[in-house]
């Protein structure tokens, strides 16, 4: 772990976060002379983040000369990890814009388009009605019930069941509560 990489690195003004931490964690494990070794899976756990945003942090440090990378291949199975060197000398970002670049880690995106498009139920000329299927209470009642108060009939029901079906014992009880 290098102090003087880490303090670059929290120095720099980079507007969005997934690039910012990768950097950070590059530069956690970087020596002072700006060179790390660390696998993909190792930079996945240490930023939290899932493999394809890292690829793309990653891709986007390096087409703006914060870092550059040097691939390497496995012997045998598997691959080594790659070097990562940061530029704390801003030699790269010289070469970098020397040579023209894509869009800069350091600078924020365009704004996003409005979208124009519109939904096929507008395309076709139907109107959604949410007022159609509004939700209706069941007024239905059981025949058995009719006549008696929705809060009455199930305490009935369960009276006259107790009471072997007969009505001479049954006695109208409220549910607690009511």
């Amino acid at each position: 772990m290098s102090v003087k990489c880490s303090t670059w690195a929290w120095g720099l003004a980079i507007s969005n976060s997934s690039r910012k931490l990768v950097l950070l964690a590059l530069a956690d494990r970087a020596n002072d002379d700006g060179e790390c070794w660390l696998g993909m899976a190792s930079l996945e756990a240490k930023c939290s983040m899932p493999r394809r945003t890292v690829i793309r942090a990653l891709a986007d440090l390096e087409a703006a000369g914060l870092i550059g990378v040097e691939r390497r291949a496995g012997h045998g199975s598997g691959r080594l990890p790659n070097v990562y060197r940061l530029d704390l000398t801003g030699e790269l970002q010289k070469a970098k814009r020397q040579f023209g670049t894509p869009q800069s880690a350091t600078t924020t995106p365009p704004k996003c388009q409005p979208d124009t498009r519109q939904s096929a139920n507008l395309t076709l000329g139907k109107v959604p009605n949410h007022d159609e299927a509004k939700c209706q209470p069941d007024t239905r009642q059981s025949a058995k019930f009719a006549g008696q108060s929705a809060m009455v009939a199930p305490t009935l029901k369960a009276s006259k069941e107790l009471s072997g079906g007969g009505n001479k014992h049954l006695v109208k009880t409220r549910r607690p509560g009511c």
